[in-house]
């Protein structure tokens, strides 16, 4: 039992510094294959961005851009707004379109201006892409699942480093109660102890008035054996009445020594008794 616990927290530690080894993040392969396709596509980049910057801003061969076309054209809806209010709608709408253009021109620029190919870096995201892939593939979890076990890893294994402590302090507990409960027990016997010298006076007493001349009566106390607790190198079984066993002794006939009163007395006698 021993080495399969063993075995087992050495297979979760395995398995929690597999998953850590590769300091994975929320939704960070789905990052990593848009860096990856930016990168890989480096001149469409360039060469669409530089296209819609040129239809923004306009070139030679524009009369206008649409960035210019598109202030132009607010300034004179505002114009026919004044004269017909039907236009609002539009106005609206197209308000926002040239405020699009306008954040998307800037964009544009920066990126242009900031991007930069690096073999290199390519290199390096595709090699994280695939350890990613890998250990996606051989728990057969995305990346959220990925993080979510490794925290139950880590719960389990504290769990099962804590079992032995866990064990014997619950051992601890159950020898304190069984030390408790044999304690009330001795308690209880030396308490039948006292009765029972009261008890048999009283009795031989009523079987004398019964005419039993040469009665002998005893009760008998012993203690249960059993497993459930020591008693002076003895085992003892615990019940819900303690540890005694009681058995009621008597002779009827002047000689006889004392036996179990249900193999010595007659039907009659026992009545009587």
């Amino acid at each position: 039992l021993q080495l399969k616990k063993i075995e087992k927290l050495e297979d979760l530690k395995f398995r929690l510094k597999e998953i850590e080894s590769l300091g994975l993040t929320e939704d960070e392969d789905v990052l990593l294959e848009n860096e990856r396709n930016i990168l890989k596509n480096s001149e469409k980049i360039f060469q669409y961005s530089n296209e819609c910057l040129r239809l923004l801003n306009g070139d030679e061969n524009q009369s206008i851009s649409l960035l210019d076309g598109s202030v132009l054209l607010l300034k004179n809806l505002h114009e026919l707004l004044a004269i017909d209010k039907n236009l609002n709608k539009f106005l609206e709408e197209l308000s926002g379109f040239s405020s699009s253009l306008d954040e998307l021109n800037r964009y544009l620029n920066s990126y242009i201006v900031d991007f930069e190919f690096s073999p290199q870096k390519l290199e390096s995201i595709q090699e994280r892409i695939f350890s990613i892939n890998e250990i996606k593939k051989k728990y057969n979890m995305e990346i959220s699942d990925l993080l979510d076990y490794a925290t139950k890893l880590r719960e389990e294994i504290i769990s099962f480093e804590e079992i032995d402590e866990t064990i014997d302090l619950k051992i601890k507990n159950f020898e304190n109660s069984k030390g408790i409960v044999l304690e009330k027990a001795l308690k209880l016997s030396e308490c039948r102890k006292t009765i029972i010298e009261i008890f048999e006076t009283q009795i031989k007493k009523e079987l004398l008035e019964l005419s039993f001349k040469a009665v002998k009566f005893k009760v008998e106390a012993k203690y249960i054996s059993g497993d459930d607790s020591d008693l002076n190198g003895n085992g003892v079984k615990f019940t819900k009445n303690g540890i005694d066993d009681l058995e009621f002794l008597i002779s009827l006939n002047q000689g006889e020594s004392l036996k179990s009163l249900n193999k010595v007395a007659s039907g009659g006698e026992i009545s009587r008794i």
